[in-house]
């Protein structure tokens, strides 16, 4: 590995009791090219040989989630998406969910698109893009993905072709808004604040991403491993954004990795290396399975 990082913040010896791994996606587990690396891959192997269960704590929607699990090999554990809005199980059965309540997520609906920001809108069924979105490339990537693996594609409709409240009825996880002006945000922030039961979250860039309240990587990940009866020291998590810190500050054996934000980093027990060196099957590797 060569000389460590002054940044780095690893354990004195392996963890022991640890029974769940559970990696978020984007600048965690997966490499600058959006894949497992190769010795990821091997990890996760290890840890199923070892008994160890491996999951998924994304923010992404659970259409983009189905290759990424068969990569992986997660089998019967549930897998947290959207950012913890919801839980479903290998087969995509939802287990739990917390969508917004349906009249609000049609007024917010209606007011992204009227901002003029460039949104997705999440909901059980589909994902709604604008007919002049920018974002269309990110799920066609994942769909030639998905078409090398024998998966469905995600699928996404037009929002111009249909109404907030149609789209509210599918039951709207979650409003992604892809890095707005200033003056949007403010517009928007200002919008959403009146909202009791909404939350504002970033899990990429400068971008907003709207919830129910209770919704969070954190609530979803404590709500999983009671459903496994474990206990919090048994769980070792990643991640490396915003939206990573309160489930980070809330498990003892948490990970951050060293390319993720300050706060991440400071909330996290670790901190390995950064996903373009494969921090999360370093750290795996040598303090988890225990390998030199």
């Amino acid at each position: 590995m060569g000389e460590q990082p002054a940044l780095l913040r690893l354990p004195e010896r392996p963890l022991e009791g640890i029974r769940l791994v559970a990696c978020d996606m984007d600048g965690t587990a997966l490499n600058e090219n959006k894949e497992f690396s190769a010795a990821t891959l091997a990890a996760f192997d290890a840890l199923r040989r070892r008994g160890v269960r491996v999951t998924i704590v994304s923010a992404r929607t659970p259409f983009m989630l189905g290759v990424f699990c068969r990569q992986a090999g997660i089998g019967d554990t549930p897998v947290i998406a959207m950012d913890g809005a919801e839980i479903v199980s290998d087969t995509q059965q939802p287990l739990y969910g917390c969508p917004l309540e349906a009249a609000e997520a049609a007024r917010i609906c209606d007011k992204c698109h009227r901002t003029g920001v460039d949104y997705t809108i999440y909901t059980a069924k589909n994902c709604y893009l604008r007919r002049d979105t920018r974002r269309m490339w990110r799920f066609e990537l994942y769909d030639r993905t998905a078409a090398a693996h024998g998966a469905p594609p995600v699928p996404t409709a037009v929002y111009e072709e249909t109404t907030p409240e149609r789209i509210a009825a599918e039951s709207v996880y979650k409003v992604f808004i892809d890095n707005p002006d200033d003056m949007q945000r403010a517009e928007l922030e200002t919008f959403l604040s009146a909202f009791e039961d909404v939350r504002i979250d970033c899990s990429e860039g400068r971008s907003m991403s709207v919830t129910r309240r209770e919704a969070s990587k954190r609530s979803a990940l404590l709500l999983l491993a009671e459903r496994l009866g474990l206990k919090r020291e048994e769980v070792c998590c990643f991640g490396d954004w915003h939206n990573d810190v309160p489930m980070l500050a809330a498990f003892p054996n948490s990970v951050a990795m060293l390319n993720g934000v300050e706060e991440a980093r400071a909330a996290a027990g670790y901190v390995t290396l950064p996903n373009t060196e494969d921090g999360v099957a370093f750290f795996i590797r040598r303090y988890v399975l225990g390998n030199e």
